[in-house]
């Protein structure tokens, strides 16, 4: 007899398990201890001496709980992304470390499907009340690769202190620009909140100081995020194409962009602009006809190339950011030299990884290049 089916017989039990909820009746079920103390997942149940195990649950979960102890035995339970946040809770009043970890993962589908980021903020507090870092960390990113919409939701004027105090201490938020980000502080200020003055944290500094007194000044470590520039959205730091099916021709076509930007932040470098060229190539025809050396295996893929002003003293560490229909950033990654490599929409394909977040329709809509110039510490002179 499969050990489930002995759960579900529920008789030659020598454990009593009491779930209490509130304004609902106890839920009681039995269970087995030998059974029960060889899965580490059930450790609420047996780590304490007795016969009787009490438990209190949300009473929106309660009719998740016999599926939880029953997943104790089987060691398989079903999951949807209705049940979801209350499985996850369940897990963590049993303990349930791995079961709370794979809802915590799944959680990732469930957050871009509310644009209105209620979700995502509620579950963040969630996170924290219940002391969950993995699902602390995909509302947070999310939050922070999506934070341009967020600006523009309802929800900005409610978000707390603390959550924005971490949001600002991020090099990977995309924001159009710092001029926009201190524009949405000071208006989230004036609802009552924390004034602006002890929120910016904005490392100024790095936008108008050359590297050479940076480097020598109270000591500072330029590479700490502080001194790192975020994902800039705006055109002045950012392009982005969008794939196009040209029906007459029946093929996919391959969309590139072609930008220019300051080569640094700094008012130092306003007149000095670096061309850059974004493509998005499907096929290795189209790599090889644009200079660039393929494999099918690697395909699509999105290309940068760089021309114009350069400088010994200044960096570029590149970002391409993963868009869906519905316009939420799925994922961030990096241009390894002139590539990045784009990953599944959906999930895993073959060597391709799956973006953080799943995009519904099983493909991104558009690509957008982020360019993000840092200084070279250890170039001569700068030392």
């Amino acid at each position: 007899m499969a050990l489930e089916q002995i759960f579900d017989s529920q008789k030659g039990c020598d454990l009593s398990i009491r779930v209490k909820a509130k304004d609902n009746e106890d839920l009681s079920i039995c269970g087995h201890s030998l059974i029960l103390s060889t899965n580490p997942e059930a450790q609420a149940l047996w780590r304490e001496p007795g016969s009787t195990v009490t438990l209190e649950v949300d009473a929106e979960c309660l009719p998740l709980v016999r599926d939880v102890i029953r997943y104790f035995y089987s060691r398989r339970i079903d999951i949807s992304l209705s049940s979801v946040k209350c499985l996850h809770k369940l897990a963590s009043a049993f303990g349930a470390k791995q079961l709370q970890s794979y809802c915590a993962h799944l959680f990732a589908t469930l957050i871009p499907q509310d644009l209105s980021f209620q979700t995502a903020l509620d579950l963040y507090a969630y996170a924290l009340a219940t002391g969950d870092p993995k699902l602390e960390a995909i509302c947070l990113q999310f939050l922070a690769w999506n934070f341009e919409a967020l600006l523009g939701a309802t929800a900005w004027p409610n978000i707390p202190p603390a959550l924005l105090r971490v949001l600002l201490s991020r090099s990977d938020l995309a924001v159009p620009s710092e001029l926009v980000l201190l524009m949405a502080v000071e208006a989230w200020s004036w609802e009552g909140h924390a004034t602006r003055e002890e929120l910016e944290g904005l490392a100024l500094e790095f936008h108008t100081v050359p590297v050479q007194l940076l480097a020598r000044h109270r000591g500072l470590n330029l590479t700490e995020d502080a001194y790192q520039p975020r994902l800039y959205t705006a055109p002045a730091w950012s392009a982005s194409v969008t794939r196009n099916f040209q029906a007459s021709s029946y093929y996919w076509s391959d969309p590139r962009q072609s930008f220019q930007t300051r080569a640094h932040p700094s008012f130092l470098f306003q007149d000095r602009l670096v061309s850059w060229s974004l493509m998005y190539l499907s096929t290795v025809r189209n790599c090889w006809n644009s200079g660039f050396s393929c494999s099918s295996d690697e395909l699509p893929t999105l290309y940068l190339s760089k021309s114009g002003y350069s400088d010994r003293t200044i960096g570029y560490e590149n970002k391409a950011l993963m868009i869906c229909g519905t316009g939420f950033v799925a994922d961030v990654t990096s241009f390894q030299g002139s590539k990045a490599v784009i990953p599944s929409a959906l999930e895993t394909n073959g060597s391709r990884s799956a973006s953080f977040f799943p995009c519904p329709a099983g493909s991104f809509s558009s690509f957008r290049a982020v360019i993000r110039p840092f200084y070279l510490t250890n170039s001569s002179g700068v030392d």
